[in-house]
């Protein structure tokens, strides 16, 4: 992921071996930070504590679109300074669409 304005959430997210509201979801190698589906029809970008948590409406970044995978989205809201705000410049890149990387990885 790049282009938050909390640096925190730029990172890679690899793929959980798991569904999760029947979508895959995506985590980064700390085990901070976390890409999910709400079961719904948003994404969020959020703290994986809080996903473990069952918050699944709860996140730092998400979505208005129902698609299938987290990349095919550019309308992001990032909560900042107490308010959702629009952030065009928030981009996740699917590594595994790649031909020279495999498995499937965000940044």
């Amino acid at each position: 992921m790049f282009g938050a304005l909390n640096n925190n959430f730029n990172k890679i997210y690899i793929r959980e071996n798991k569904l999760l509201n029947t979508m895959p979801y995506y985590v980064d190698n700390e085990k901070r930070y976390a890409i999910w589906f709400d079961g719904i029809y948003e994404w969020f970008i959020g703290l994986l504590s809080e996903l473990e948590e069952g918050k699944f409406r709860s996140g730092l970044f998400h979505n208005d679109e129902i698609v299938e995978c987290p990349t095919d989205t550019n309308d992001w809201q990032e909560y900042v300074d107490g308010e959702w705000k629009t952030n065009l410049n928030v981009s996740l890149t699917d590594f595994s669409k790649l031909s020279k990387y495999s498995g499937s990885r965000f940044e």
